[in-house]
Formats: structure tokens, C-alpha cells, sequence
């Protein structure tokens, strides 16, 4: 979390404050210059962070102050005493908190991340969209914008540049390493997968932002894969039940003859699966399309087929993360059912957030991107 200090006192330049010391202990000062120092600090309160902030500033710099002698003079008193004074302290410190929430969004970085494939035409239109919605919620963005070279070594040096220019943003704007940092990723499911498998766990977390699919795209984009360990943790059984809410995992054998010990693995998550499947696998089984970049060389005895079951996977965090997971549980279980793979081949339909966290949760096991010719 970006740590945030308080400038200024809030009191008019050349006000004057001598504290005069009374019995009770107590601090006070004159009443003139008294309200003339809340007015100042309601007014930083409230321009900061709006009602939240002014409620988190009155409580934590009121009645936080005064919990002490509260407690004080409760002590052989009344117990009603010290228990109003433990419902403020709590009302402060969750006051104060969501100050603090309200205040690190507004003062935080959106990171847009442009990668033309070189190869294509490429619209501009998606990033610009990107950039309007890290300036609204943030109220910064950073775009980082390439243009990737067709070569693949090139290409390789161009994906390295942008993962070393993502990580640098953060660090340049004092950012401490637990703090996430919103990604939106404008490329290509093939350049998604690639970038996420070059991301380690490192000082800065990310959360990739994804724009909704239903109607157009229109809507705002929301937080959708938080990238760390949890997404590679084991599903429990109750995850697996809310996960084959809308997903399914289907085994298919290809060529039982084959001498190859490849396997794929098919992930369609998109309305269209009826007509991307039959395609897909025909691609796994022979090794030919005219749609996916396949060569003899990429046959496959069999797949693992991962889907929805009624259109798209739901717009919310919780079922994009369900997704990644149940992917890599039923990947990793059925692989090794399967006797391993030397060279497993990955066909993907969806949304480049969950191709990005595929590449994450992968990482450095053996997994090849078999890309689209002409979308991916």
C-alpha cells in the first residue's frame, strides 16, 4: 500500500498557539485560534477524500485523542464509561481506515499495457478506453505502449522491455512492494500468455483489469485476476461445486494410434464454443488449420477440453479467479492420469486477463501457446 502523510496543520499562517496546562492535564488552547484550526483541518478533511474523509478525520483526530482520559476517569468509576470508550476507539479506527482506503485509489496508478503485434492492423481505440477508465479510478495513467517485432527473438526482447517498464512505474511513484498494481492489457491472447509467463513473484502484485464482454464491452472495466500463489492452490470441494456452475471439463482421445505423447489443452470460454471447438480439435488431431498455426509436427493423442456452459465466464473477480484455478486443478490432474506430456500444446478462446494468469500459473512448466491466425 502506498504510504500517504499529512502536510500542513491546518492553521492560518501566522497563528500563534501557546498550550495552557490545566489540573486535569489536559491541553487546550485559545477558543479563536481552536476553531479556526478545526475549520482548517474540516476543509483538508473533506477536500481529500469527500463525506468518508471528513467522517475518518473528525473520528480519529477527535476522539482518538481524548480515548485516554476517557478511560482514565473511568477506571473505578463506571464500567458504562469504559465501554463507550472501547465503541469510539472502534468507530475511529474503522473510520480512519476507510479514509485511508478512499484516499490510496484516488492517488493510485493505472497501468495500460499496448502491445501491437506488428503483424496486423492494430486499433488504438481499446487502450485509449483504458487510459480514460486508470485516469477516473486511479487518477493516473501510465500507457506503455510497443510495437512487437514479427522475429521471435525480437519479439522475446520486446516482451522482456515491457515487463522490465510495468515493474519500473510503481517504483517510480514510491510505491511499497505489497502494493497491487492495476494492469490493463491491450494484446493479443498469444502476447497476454507470454508476457504472464515472464512475470515472477516479485515486489509488486498485480491486478489485471478487465473490461465486461456482455453488450459490446460497454461498462466499466473492473479487477478481475489478482496474480499470486493462490491462483495455482488445489480446488476445495466446495470450489469445485461453485466452479462447475459454469465450467466443465471434458476428456476427449484424438488418435489412440498416434506414436506422439502430446496433449492439449482446449480453453474455450466464450459463447461461440460450438463453433470454436469442432475446429480446435480437429487442429490438436491432425495437426492442419487454416485457423490456428499448427504443423504436422503438433499432433496430439488427446485433450483436455475446459468451457463454459452457457456463454462467457461471470464479470466478477471471485469467478475469473474460479476460473484460473479450476483450469490448473483439472490440467494438472488429468496430465497426470495421462502419464505426462514432453511437449503439451495450450488452444485458447477468451478473455486475454485469463491468458495472462494461464501464463502465470504455468510459469516455467512446459506449456505452448498455439495462437490463432488471425485474432490471437
Amino acid at each position: 500500500m502506498v504510504q500517504f502523510r499529512r502536510t500542513g496543520s491546518g492553521e492560518p499562517d501566522g497563528a500563534t498557539n501557546v498550550p495552557i496546562r490545566h489540573d486535569t492535564g489536559v491541553t487546550a488552547c485559545s477558543p479563536g485560534v481552536g476553531v479556526r484550526m478545526l475549520g482548517g483541518r474540516l476543509r483538508t478533511w473533506r477536500g481529500r477524500t469527500g463525506v468518508a474523509g471528513l467522517l475518518g478525520g473528525v473520528a480519529g483526530e477527535v476522539i482518538v485523542p481524548l480515548l485516554p482520559n476517557l478511560i482514565s476517569s473511568a477506571i473505578g468509576t463506571s464500567i458504562r464509561w469504559t465501554l463507550v470508550a472501547v465503541v469510539a476507539a472502534s468507530i475511529a479506527l474503522i473510520a480512519r481506515s476507510r479514509r485511508a482506503e478512499s484516499m490510496h485509489e484516488s492517488r493510485g496508478l493505472g497501468i495500460v499495457l499496448d502491445l501491437d503485434p506488428g503483424d496486423r492492423a492494430w486499433r488504438a481505440q481499446p487502450a485509449q478506453v483504458a487510459q480514460s477508465d486508470a485516469r477516473t479510478r486511479y487518477g493516473a495513467a501510465n500507457t506503455i505502449t510497443l510495437r512487437l517485432p514479427t522475429d521471435p527473438a525480437g519479439r522475446d526482447a520486446a516482451l522482456d522491455s515491457a515487463l522490465d517498464r510495468i515493474s519500473q512505474q510503481p517504483r517510480n511513484r514510491g510505491a511499497i512492494s505489497s502494493d497491487p498494481v492495476p494492469l490493463y492489457p491491450i494484446a493479443t491472447l498469444h502476447d497476454s500468455f507470454a508476457i504472464g509467463r515472464r512475470i515472477r513473484s516479485g515486489s509488486f502484485p498485480m491486478t489485471l483489469m478487465q473490461k465486461p464482454e456482455a453488450h459490446g464491452g460497454a461498462g466499466q472495466f473492473y479487477p478481475a485476476i489478482g496474480l499470486g500463489a493462490h491462483l495455482r492452490s488445489p480446488l476445495t470441494p466446495a470450489d469445485q461445486q461453485r466452479a462447475e456452475a459454469f465450467l466443465r471439463a471434458d476428456p476427449v482421445e484424438l488418435d489412440s494410434a498416434a506414436t506422439t505423447d502430446r496433449l492439449a489443452l482446449v480453453v474455450v470460454l466464450s459463447a461461440r464454443s460450438a463453433l470454436i471447438r469442432p475446429s480446435v480439435l480437429k487442429a490438436a488431431a491432425t495437426g492442419e488449420s487454416d485457423e490456428y498455426a499448427v504443423g504436422a509436427g503438433d499432433r496430439c493423442r488427446a485433450a483436455l477440453v475446459v468451457e463454459t456452459i452457457d456463454g462467457s465466464v461471470p464479470a466478477d473477480r471471485r469467478s475469473f479467479e474460479l476460473t484460473v484455478r479450476y483450469i490448473h486443478d483439472q490440467w494438472a490432474n488429468w496430465l497426470e492420469g495421462q502419464g505426462g506430456s514432453n511437449d503439451p500444446i495450450l488452444f485458447l478462446a477468451g478473455p486475454n486477463t485469463i491468458a495472462m494468469a494461464l501464463g502465470y500459473v504455468f510459469g516455467r512448466q512446459r506449456m505452448r501457446f498455439i495462437p490463432h491466425t488471425r485474432t490471437s
